[in-house]
């Protein structure tokens, strides 16, 4: 797979710091799932060489730019928290789940689940041709 980061950064001890850059709104947590809802930092960090400094979303919009997300240490990046964990361990978490969902596309899953469940229906713009509402009459069958 070919990826393209939008930045990245050398710190003084030689670890990474990954940007993304957003106009939207978006959030580090999404990252912590098993399926995150915005996996593009997760796949750059786990892809790259040497230790992670950072990994954050840049918002770069009128009136509301930022960073979003984790770093190895307190002032890395403005307003980014230090992460509750070495971030060594949380790339690999990230390696592992992306790898799974990665396997479970390559194998041609296709089941019928959403990732927020009913959440994600509430927006959804693709009704007639879902199967969920199928999918749960079988549940009930």
């Amino acid at each position: 797979m070919r990826v393209k980061v939008d930045r990245i950064d050398e710190l003084a001890d030689g670890s990474r710091v990954i940007l993304d850059y957003k106009s939207g709104d978006p959030n580090e947590r999404d990252w912590q799932t098993d399926r995150p809802a915005e996996p593009q930092v997760p796949l750059y960090a786990i892809r790259g060489r040497g230790p992670l400094g950072a990994a954050a979303f840049a918002r770069v919009r009128n009136g509301g730019s930022g960073f979003r997300g984790i770093a190895a240490a307190e002032g890395i990046l403005p307003r980014v928290k230090a992460a509750e964990r070495p971030l060594a361990e949380q790339v690999e978490e990230w390696r592992r789940v992306l790898a799974r969902l990665a396997e479970e596309f390559r194998e041609g899953d296709a089941r019928v689940d959403p990732r927020d469940g009913p959440k994600t229906c509430e927006t959804c713009h693709l009704a007639p041709l879902c199967r969920i509402r199928e999918a749960e009459a079988d549940q009930w069958a």
